[in-house]
């Protein structure tokens, strides 16, 4: 949540008046900790369980979940391979 919450809040406040930008951040906040919450105990309760087998499938996941958005990238040259 850290790496992109600046740019979350920023988009959030292009959408509401000057005026109402705390609201939107007081809905932000209290949405973020609402989902946030749950989502902790429950990964807690199966970490219990599962450790390790939980932990791997979550990287593998994760890791399988960004190669099709790396691909387009690749492909319309937003992101440029290092060559050393």
């Amino acid at each position: 949540m850290e790496a992109t919450e600046g740019v979350e809040k920023a988009f959030g406040a292009d959408f509401v008046p000057e005026g109402r930008r705390g609201c939107i951040f007081g809905w932000f906040n209290m949405l973020a900790g609402m989902l946030f919450l749950p989502a902790s105990v429950t990964f807690g309760f199966l970490y219990q369980g599962y450790p390790l087998r939980l932990l791997l499938f979550f990287r593998e996941y994760a890791l399988l979940w960004r190669l099709p958005f790396l691909a387009a990238a690749l492909l319309k040259g937003l992101v440029v391979p290092v060559r050393t």
